[in-house]
């Protein structure tokens, strides 16, 4: 159907659980970059092959099951196969804990093989903007309301209730606010990334750039925040 949606012989449609691939348009025009070439890498991988969905979810109100899908022969699901091929980025299904949502059990393993894919320059990180865009970069502000990895170094942080905080990467009118709620802080915590000990720390955050008091990410997922040496 597109770069992460599939259509199985006896019809059942499945989107591939753990990722987040370029939208198709009406129009390639209108299409988010890379979306054809993303199609077209999981339509050489998978068509004609026989599909195993695994651990599905849904179905949605489209009728789509979520699944984790392995291809006859192949080790590594084909959701990895596509983020690793640098067709797609880690992500998961915004809200659900993580103990409804199969695609958190593929999420290490995705972040892996997001990580090589962007080293190299594969698939989608060859396009300019799939790029890790800097906090405090002017050309953060086109990018509202869309889903991107943001890297920046702490310039303020606001401790909040609880492990709660607000972590401003960046400075200048184009810092990056990220807002980690009380639970996600306590789950960073016991990771080791205490986040009322990150000033000055370099971090990279993935997540929907929106706008509240300036710029931000409300950070859905500890996973989602990284620090960088």
């Amino acid at each position: 159907m597109d770069g992460q949606n599939l259509v199985l012989v006896d019809g059942q449609r499945l989107w591939l659980l753990g990722l987040w691939g370029p939208q198709p348009g009406a129009t390639p025009d209108q299409s988010e970059p890379g979306a054809a070439e993303a199609e077209a890498a999981l339509a050489a991988d998978a068509v004609g092959r026989l599909a195993t969905p695994n651990s599905l979810m849904g179905p949605d109100r489209s009728g789509r099951f979520g699944a984790i899908v392995t291809l006859d022969g192949d080790q590594a699901s084909l959701n990895e196969r596509l983020v690793r091929g640098g067709w797609a980025r880690a992500y998961l299904v915004p809200g659900l804990p993580k103990a409804e949502d199969p695609g958190a059990t593929l999420l290490p393993a995705l972040l892996r093989a997001e990580g090589a894919a962007r080293a190299e320059g594969r698939g989608l990180w060859h396009f300019p903007a799939y790029r890790v865009r800097q906090a405090g970069s002017e050309d953060l502000w086109p990018l509202r309301d869309q889903f991107h990895l943001v890297e920046g170094r702490v310039r303020r942080l606001v401790k909040r209730a609880g492990w709660g905080a607000e972590l401003t990467l960046g400075e200048g009118r184009s810092a990056l606010k990220v807002i980690v709620p009380s639970p996600l802080g306590r789950l960073l915590k016991a990771r080791g990334l205490d986040p009322h000990d990150l000033t000055d720390a370099k971090l990279r955050v993935r997540g929907w750039i929106g706008v509240s008091g300036g710029l931000s990410i409300p950070l859905e997922r500890p996973e989602y925040l990284e620090k960088l040496p």
